[in-house]
């Protein structure tokens, strides 16, 4: 762009407010003159972290490469972490100044990965090995431990933190799982098959948020071991693994609750029918101990414990629950994976001791959404989003036992409710709400092959197989589908996507979707198409079922749905492929009958709807040719 020159001449004539008034409008100018655009820079993987570590018996100093560049000089134990770009890398020793590999590992580094590269073995024979690191968040007062023998000639060993096995026959090379400890001192022993004590960490600290790998550096010919120590920091806690705590125990009135042996309580005073907040935690055991208030493990023993594993996306509610005389606690992990669109997540633990297993309705017309739960159990179910009143009825006789009105289940939520009674020699009930969450919302499909002339086929989304070896009259179970376009392929099974046509190919858009739906193959005997029925979660009403129709016949024309019984037109006009809108009907039985231009074609006859079942009709088979017309029936429930 040609530069611009602005010069002014200031006659004394002008006034300041003049000149005031030009320079303004020169600022102005300025301002709307355009400025060349810089193209952002691209985006960058995030690095990968790598560190060193001295495990070899007999090597002095060692130096370490990447791909050919010196990364760390004189290494004698474990160097820190460094950046390093993900792909594929080689990693080597030499001893120091040296300019000859002494041992080599290549491997491919994932963004974001921590990976310790380990010398081992004695120098004239050294070896290079790259091993994973887990450095996701422990549990609360606890590190995540693991151990790798290095030992040369060694036999399998075992190696002990205190009481707790961190690993049993561990063979050379071999890295053990990673496992939980409680902060504290612990002795680190390492023994060989017969109880000889081949090394010793006497009173090793373990504090917190810690990542600890043990190598056990030795040689069997010298019977000379020691370990080599390991430690980083960790992650953050990923806020999908949470806990919190609910005292529903009759008779014990307030408790604290100490997690993972900490000083202090976590919950300091939780009384009857209290329920806390919900804590953010790293992966791995998690004890709970309960006591009364102003007592803890310095006093005496709890009046229960649980422990638990809590994992990645996961949500756990601990309970304190029976009575003064038999006091638990137990662990309900709800579920926080994806939901299918315009739908939340209702979970129900009963914990009413002296009452029989409950069921739950909607108020409003009686659709069930729960049978039976029996006591201390839990029950989770997904129903449509909305404004939920529900009565608890007795699940033997009926009889009602509480009213909840105005519970809101917005889309995309997980909704919990504890039904407890306080008093158990009372027919009637207690419920809490203890809160709501957000878990993402997925598309939900289904697939199912209805070409009777069609040949076996395998379905693709981009290059992942999500239908396999489908055949006439093959439905699969509805699965979740993160929202985004896809590109849909249908290839005769057993076909390598990679270098066979597609029989049908299509771009699939599933950015909006907000309902589910079955995705069908019909056609004649020479083409594979697709067809998407929607699907619906609605729950269903008192003694209704819900009904939909697919004309899925090759070779039939336009027919219509009629109900015998009465003549009426149940559907019209339903060309080939197509299907019918969702309709509800009372249970019962039915028959209905399949009209073309020639006349009845088809028919299905007695068919026992049942409510609170969802029922596909579909008109199959072939039109004029063997083997024929044909229905046949897919049942769901919502």
């Amino acid at each position: 762009m040609r530069s611009q020159y602005f010069m002014f001449f200031v006659h004394k004539e002008l006034t300041m407010a003049r000149l005031r008034s030009i320079l303004l409008i020169l600022v102005l100018a300025l301002s709307l003159v355009p400025v060349a655009a810089q193209a952002a820079p691209p985006a960058q993987e995030a690095p990968a972290r790598v560190r060193f570590v001295h495990a070899s018996f007999d090597a002095r100093s060692l130096d370490a490469y990447l791909n050919g560049i010196l990364a760390v000089n004189d290494l004698r134990s474990v160097s820190e972490y460094m950046d390093v770009t993900p792909g594929e890398v080689t990693f080597s020793f030499r001893q120091q100044g040296a300019d000859v590999d002494l041992a080599t590992v290549t491997t491919t580094l994932e963004p974001e990965q921590r990976v310790s590269i380990v010398a081992l073995g004695m120098v004239d024979a050294l070896e290079a090995q790259a091993i994973v690191d887990d450095v996701s968040a422990p549990a609360r007062n606890s590190t995540r431990v693991k151990a790798v023998n290095v030992a040369v000639d060694s036999e399998p060993v075992t190696i002990t933190i205190g009481e707790q096995t961190l690993a049993e026959d561990l063979a050379f090379k071999q890295v053990s799982d990673a496992q939980v400890v409680f902060a504290g001192n612990y002795d680190v022993t390492a023994t060989a098959a017969d109880g000889t004590v081949l090394a010793k960490e006497t009173g090793r600290a373990f504090g917190d948020n810690r990542a600890i790998t043990f190598f056990l550096v030795g040689s069997a010919s010298s019977s000379a071991y020691r370990f080599v120590i390991a430690e980083s920091n960790v992650l953050e806690p990923d806020a999908t693994s949470q806990f919190r705590f609910a005292n529903m125990a009759q008779g014990i009135g307030s408790v604290s609750v100490y997690i993972n042996k900490e000083p202090a309580p976590l919950y300091p005073e939780v009384a009857f029918g209290g329920v806390t907040n919900y804590f953010v935690t790293g992966f791995g055991t998690h004890l709970f101990e309960v006591y009364p208030v102003g007592e803890g493990p310095q006093t005496g023993a709890p009046l229960a414990s649980a422990s638990t594993e809590i994992e990645p996306n996961q949500s756990v509610l601990f309970v304190a629950q029976g009575t003064e005389d038999n006091v638990e606690v137990a662990a309900y992990i709800g579920d926080r994976s994806p939901l299918p669109p315009n739908s939340a997540r209702l979970e129900v633990i009963n914990l009413a001791l002296g009452n029989p297993a409950i069921k739950i309705e909607r108020m409003d017309d009686e659709a069930v959404l729960f049978d039976q739960i029996e006591p201390m159990a839990q029950a989770t179910r997904i129903v449509p989003a909305g404004s939920y009143n529900l009565r608890f009825r007795n699940a033997s006789t009926g009889a009602m036992m509480m009213e909840q009105s105005g519970m809101e289940a917005a889309a995309g939520s997980v909704v919990m409710l504890i039904a407890f009674d306080d008093d158990p020699s009372d027919d009637l009930i207690n419920a809490v709400m203890v809160g709501t969450e957000n878990v993402p919302q997925y598309a939900a499909i289904r697939w199912a092959h209805l070409n009777v002339w069609g040949p076996p086929v395998d379905i693709y989304m981009d290059d992942t197989l999500v239908a396999e070896g489908m055949v006439y009259k093959k439905v699969t179970d509805y699965e979740l589908y993160e929202p985004k376009n896809y590109n849909l392929r249908v290839f005769d099974a057993g076909a390598d996507p990679a270098s066979a046509a597609p029989l049908f190919e299509l771009s699939l858009e599933l950015t909006g979707a907000n309902f589910a739906r079955t995705i069908y193959v019909y056609g004649p005997e020479d083409e594979a198409r697709l067809q998407v029925a929607p699907d619906s979660f609605e729950l269903l009403p008192g003694n209704l079922a819900r009904v939909r129709f697919i004309n899925a016949a090759v070779d039939m024309g336009v027919v219509d749905v009629v109900n015998p019984t009465d003549g009426s037109i149940v559907m019209n006009d339903l060309g080939p492929g197509q299907n019918s809108p969702n309709s509800n009907l009372p249970a019962g039985s039915y028959t209905f009958n399949f009209v073309g231009d020639v006349g009845n074609v088809a028919s299905i006859q007695g068919l026992e709807v049942q409510a609170g079942t969802v029922y596909t009709i579909v008109l199959g088979g072939v039109y004029g040719f063997q083997p024929g017309l044909e229905t046949f029936v897919i049942e769901s429930t919502p």
